[in-house]
């Protein structure tokens, strides 16, 4: 009993080692940021990423209604298409291509209105968190342990992380239609209290001329 306890503090302690590793090697790639598609226009973003990678890309239109995005592979060919969305996205939890993927975005069916889109690009390399393993011979059953609790723990890090940029989305969206609406009651009151003014003031005129040819 003993020894299989000192066998699973000793795996928590390769993990712990591990995840260590993770974050001084710097294998997370993280973009998130806004940008405006013009009228008419495509633009497309490119994200090298290494063989055996998470990868992940999404995005929110926070203005404009919808747009056309994809995602192509370093070979140009197309993964994902998602035609007139508010928001999507692609993962791919292995990748079999090493190179530059193509994010793109394209608003050239809309010849009037410019889009305002949030992106978020993600890409991890899973195996960077092992690599001393593999100059190993041979992987003992605490060392597989860690390894296989390690790839679980990249994984659900790769989806708190996506989770956590749509939320920021939804938030940003929601922000701007807050103030857009703001707006747009700012500038109503402001037309309604000329208006007022403007019906108080042909009121006295009239009163006031009504009075005087009363006198006459």
């Amino acid at each position: 009993m003993k020894l299989k306890n000192t066998n699973f503090e000793f795996a928590l302690v390769i993990l712990f080692v591990h995840l260590k590793d993770l974050i001084a090697q710097s294998t997370w790639i993280k973009h998130e940021f806004k940008v405006v598609i013009e009228a008419g226009k495509k633009d497309c973003f490119y994200q090298p990423i290494e063989l055996d990678s998470v990868f992940h890309a999404s995005y929110q239109v926070i203005k404009g209604n919808d747009i056309i995005f994809y995602v192509a592979d370093p070979n140009r060919e197309i993964l994902k298409v998602l035609q007139y969305e508010q928001s999507g996205q692609h993962q791919i939890q292995k990748t079999n291509v090493k190179g530059d993927y193509e994010i793109c975005f394209d608003n050239s069916y809309s010849q009037f209105h410019d889009k305002l889109v949030s992106i978020y690009i993600l890409s991890f390399h899973q195996d960077s968190l092992l690599e001393r393993f593999r100059h190993e011979k041979e992987l003992n059953e605490t060392t597989q342990m860690s390894r296989e609790i390690s790839d679980k723990i990249s994984i659900n890090l790769v989806e708190i992380f996506t989770h956590q940029a749509m939320s920021r989305f939804r938030g940003s969206k929601d922000e701007f239609l807050i103030e857009a609406n703001n707006e747009l009651v700012f500038y109503w009151s402001i037309f309604q209290t000329f208006l007022i003014i403007l019906c108080g003031a042909f009121q006295a005129y009239f009163i006031k001329k009504l009075f005087k040819t009363r006198t006459k």
